[in-house]
């Protein structure tokens, strides 16, 4: 579409520049010539082509280079996704294991306060033979 529009554009110029051909006296700066208006007309035209087309290459190069740095942060990103979800793994397993060491020691502990509880029971009998004994 925009090349549609560029070739339409030039053909209307070239159109309008044949039409002028007479001879202009043209002054630029300390320069004087006469030149056909033609020459002019399609002189400006390319010029302002060139400007357009040298603009537009700069802004393609810049374009390209925010491309080039998007694609390299977007894989280094990806490297720390990775690395993350290998952590998190990682990490998920070690809580697994923390969690069935948590579950052993509260059997463990549950089973010392059985076995303390028992002690006190049996200290508690042996006390009382010996007040017993000792009243007898």
């Amino acid at each position: 579409m925009y090349l549609a529009l560029a070739l339409a554009f030039a053909l209307l110029v070239a159109v309008f520049a044949v039409q002028n051909v007479d001879v202009v006296n043209v002054r630029f700066f300390s320069y004087q010539f006469e030149t056909p208006l033609v020459l002019i007309i399609l002189g400006s035209a390319a010029g302002g082509a060139v400007i357009v087309g040298v603009l537009g290459l700069v802004k393609q190069i810049g374009m390209s280079f925010r491309l080039w740095e998007g694609q390299s942060r977007l894989k280094r990103l990806e490297g720390e996704i990775k690395t993350l979800k290998d952590r998190e793994e990682k990490l998920t397993g070690e809580l697994a294991q923390a969690r069935e060491r948590i579950e052993a020691l509260e059997a463990e502990n549950q089973n010392l306060e059985q076995a303390l509880a028992k002690l006190g029971e049996e200290r508690d009998a042996i006390l009382k033979g010996v007040d017993e004994a000792a009243r007898s």
